[in-house]
């Protein structure tokens, strides 16, 4: 279901397909401004978790996506694993839509809350997610004034966890 229908907001968002991951594949390191490392940026991927995926289309051009997934070793919650959107395309509410979708989703299939990670020097990230609602989960260690995660992921480096109590979301 679209819920951002093209004609009104110049672009639609639609559930992501396998045939997305390649047209994604080839913007993904341009628009995120270096490598990606992601094991999300694969067919399986697109394919095992279309239901809580998503793309945002323009004039026939993916111009953002976010790609997420239900807990399921956590069952209240769903997780975003990464999102991202062209950069001649933000500050447009792309990004915005693209979490309302996930988020209204995930409400649907009885999910209580919304779990994502960003890096502490990433601000402009720290400022969406603050403004989406999203609070900074407290953690064993503070750096650069952030509560932060080492190696949440296993590969190193810090990370701020955010998270969303869609019961406090309107």
């Amino acid at each position: 279901m679209e819920r951002y229908p093209e004609s009104r907001l110049l672009y639609a968002i639609r559930e992501i397909e396998p045939d997305d991951c390649a047209p994604i594949r080839s913007v993904a390191e341009a628009w995120w401004g270096g490598p990606v490392e992601s094991d999300c940026l694969t067919k399986w991927f697109f394919r095992h978790f279309r239901q809580t995926c998503f793309v945002a289309v323009k004039e026939g051009r993916i111009v953002g996506f976010v790609l997420g997934f239900l807990s399921q070793s956590l069952p209240d919650e769903a997780y975003i694993r990464l999102v991202m959107v062209a950069p001649d395309c933000r500050g447009t509410g792309i990004a915005r839509a693209l979490y309302d979708e996930f988020i209204e989703t995930v409400r649907d299939l009885g999910r209580s809350a919304v779990v994502c990670v960003t890096a502490p020097s990433k601000s402009g990230s720290i400022a969406f997610h603050t403004r989406l609602g999203f609070r900074m989960d407290a953690q064993q260690r503070m750096a650069e004034g952030l509560p932060v995660c080492d190696d949440y992921d296993g590969r190193g480096g810090r990370r701020v966890v955010f998270r969303l109590e869609l019961k406090d979301r309107v």
